[in-house]
C-alpha cells in the first residue's frame, strides 16, 4: 500500500506479545480495528491480548486528524519462540534517547520525555506503577524509528511493514516475560499519547500490569509530505526482577493482613475482587467489606457509614476510598470515617451524614460534634440561589455560598432571617457568624443588611 494511503488511514499501530504467542492489532482511530491472529494462553494463565481493567479516568480528547480515515486491511501477526531472545540480562536505565534523524538538541530530548511522562500519567490514573526508562530499549526503539524515517520517504512504502516481524523482541534486553511495540505518527507528545489511549490495543499495551520498562525513539521528517510530523516508536517490556508487585497482589496481601487484625469481621464471603477504580480491590465479609487501593491502603467498611457511602457510589462516587477505619468514642456514642474527599459522621440519634468542604470547615471551627451545633442531621442540601448549600445540625444550620463561605445560622436570628426569605430575600446570605454587639445584643451580618437580637426585644432587621 502506498505510504500516503496508509498513513492517511492509520496514524498509530501496535504489536503486543507474550512468551507463548503474539497478536498484532492495528488500531484505527475513529474507524475500525482488526486483530489478525489467535492469542495462545500466556504463562500466567491470562490471555495474551486480554487488557487490564480500564482506567476510571476518561481519556483526553484526541487531536483531530488532518486526513480522512478510510478502512485498512488487517496487518497480520507473527508467532515468536517460547524462549526470550538472547541479549542483555536485566534492566538498564539512562538518559532520554535523542533523534538521530535531526540534529540532537534539548527540544528533541524533551519531546521524548514528554511522551514518557504522559504515558506514566495514564498509568498512575489506572493505579499502576510508573514505567521505568530503559536506555537499551530506547536504543531499539530509536533504531527502528530511524529506519522508518527513511522508509516512509518512499511513496510506495507498505504500511504492513511498519512493525518488525518480532516487534523488536529479539533486540530487547533479555529477561522479560512480556513485551509490546506501539507506533504513532502525529504532532505533539499529547497528540501521540491521546491517539494511543483512544485505541483499545494501544491503551492495553500502555496499561498492561506486566509492563515495567519502556524506551521511546522518534524522527521528525524534514521533507514533504510529512515535514514536521513526529514518527514515534515505543517498545515496552516486563521484567519480573524489577517489576513492583501488581496492584492485585498488593491488594490481596493487604486485605488478608487487615482481616487478620480485625477478627470480628468474620470469614470472607468470596474472593478478593480487583480492577475497581484506580487499581483498587475489595473482599466482602458478613459484617461489611475490606477495601484497598494503592493510595489509601486497606480499610474496613461496615454498618451505617458503609450504607451511606454506598448511596454515594462507593469508591466511584464523591468520596473516593476510605482512608481510615471507622473511629468511635465520640460524644453520645458517635463515630466517623475519613475518606479521600471528606468524612461520614454518625451517631445513634442522628444516623450517618456526610461532612465535606467549606461546611465541614465551618463545623470544625465550632468544635465539631462537641460544639454548640452537635451532629449533622442531614447531608448537604444544594440547589440554592447562586450556588448555595446548607446542612442542618441538631441545634442549627451552616449555610455556604461561593461568595460568602460557610456561616452558622441558629436561634432567633435564624428565625428572623427565615421570615425575610432566607437567602432568597433581601438579606441574601450570611457573611459572618453571630457576634456580640454590646449591651447584651447579638448580631449577624448578611449580604443585604444585619439582624440584631436581644432577649428583651427579639430580632431587629436593618437593610443596607
Amino acid at each position: 500500500m502506498p505510504i500516503r494511503a496508509a498513513l492517511t488511514s492509520v496514524l498509530a499501530a501496535t504489536t503486543v506479545f507474550s512468551l507463548m504467542g503474539a497478536a498484532c492489532a492495528t488500531a484505527l482511530p475513529d474507524a475500525a480495528s482488526s486483530t489478525a491472529s489467535a492469542s495462545p494462553q500466556a504463562t500466567d494463565g491470562s490471555m495474551a491480548t486480554s487488557p487490564p481493567p480500564p482506567s476510571q479516568v476518561a481519556p483526553q480528547p484526541v487531536a483531530p486528524s488532518p486526513f480522512a480515515t478510510p478502512s485498512l486491511a488487517p496487518v497480520g501477526s507473527v508467532l515468536i519462540p517460547e524462549v526470550p531472545p538472547a541479549g542483555f540480562v536485566g534492566s538498564a536505565t539512562g538518559p532520554m534517547a535523542q533523534s538521530r534523524m535531526e540534529p540532537q538538541s534539548k527540544d528533541i530530548d524533551s519531546y521524548a520525555r514528554q511522551v514518557f511522562d504522559l504515558m506514566n500519567v495514564q498509568r498512575r490514573a489506572a493505579g499502576l506503577p510508573d514505567l521505568v526508562w530503559n536506555q537499551k530499549i530506547a536504543d531499539v526503539s530509536q533504531d527502528w524509528a530511524d529506519q522508518l524515517g527513511v522508509a516512509t520517504r518512499n511513496p510506495d512504502w507498505d504500511f504492513g511493514t511498519i512493525h518488525r516481524p518480532d516487534a523488536g523482541g529479539s533486540l530487547l534486553p533479555r529477561g522479560f516475560d512480556w513485551y509490546g511495540e506501539i507506533i504513532g505518527f502525529n504532532f505533539t507528545a499529547q497528540n501521540i499519547v491521546d491517539w494511543w489511549m483512544n485505541s483499545p490495543a494501544h491503551r492495553a499495551a500502555i496499561l498492561n500490569p506486566k509492563a515495567s520498562d519502556v524506551g521511546i525513539g522518534f524522527v521528525v521528517p524534514t521533507t514533504e509530505p510529512y515535514k514536521g510530523w513526529h514518527l514515534v516508536v515505543s517498545n515496552l517490556a516486563g521484567y519480573p526482577a524489577t517489576r513492583p508487585p501488581l496492584p492485585s497482589a498488593q491488594g490481596a496481601a493487604a486485605i488478608a493482613a487487615k482481616a487478620a487484625q480485625t477478627p470480628g469481621i468474620g470469614s470472607p464471603l468470596g474472593p478478593v475482587v480487583c480492577g475497581i477504580a484506580n487499581g483498587g480491590c475489595y473482599q466482602l465479609y458478613p459484617t461489611g467489606a475490606i477495601i484497598w487501593s494503592p493510595s489509601s491502603g486497606a480499610r474496613t467498611s461496615t454498618g451505617a457509614i458503609r450504607q451511606l457511602w454506598a448511596s454515594y457510589g462507593f469508591e466511584n462516587g464523591a468520596f473516593g476510598y476510605p482512608t481510615t477505619d471507622e473511629i468511635g468514642g465520640l460524644a453520645n456514642s458517635g463515630s466517623y470515617q475519613m475518606f479521600q474527599r471528606g468524612a461520614i459522621v454518625s451517631s445513634p440519634a442522628t444516623g450517618p451524614h456526610v461532612s465535606v468542604g467549606g461546611i465541614r470547615d465551618a463545623w470544625a471551627a465550632q468544635g465539631y460534634q462537641d460544639g454548640f451545633l452537635g451532629y449533622p442531621t442531614t447531608d448537604e442540601v444544594g440547589g440554592m440561589v447562586r450556588g448555595g448549600v446548607y446542612q442542618m445540625y441538631q441545634r442549627g444550620a451552616i449555610v455556604w455560598s461561593p461568595a460568602t463561605g460557610g456561616h452558622v445560622s441558629v436561634g432567633g436570628i435564624r428565625q428572623a432571617w427565615g421570615e425575610n426569605g432566607y437567602q432568597d430575600g433581601r438579606l441574601g446570605y450570611p457573611t459572618t457568624n453571630e457576634y456580640a454587639a454590646g449591651a447584651g445584643a447579638t448580631a449577624q451580618d448578611f449580604e443585604g443588611g444585619r439582624i440584631t437580637w436581644t432577649a428583651a426585644s427579639g430580632a431587629a432587621v436593618t437593610f443596607r
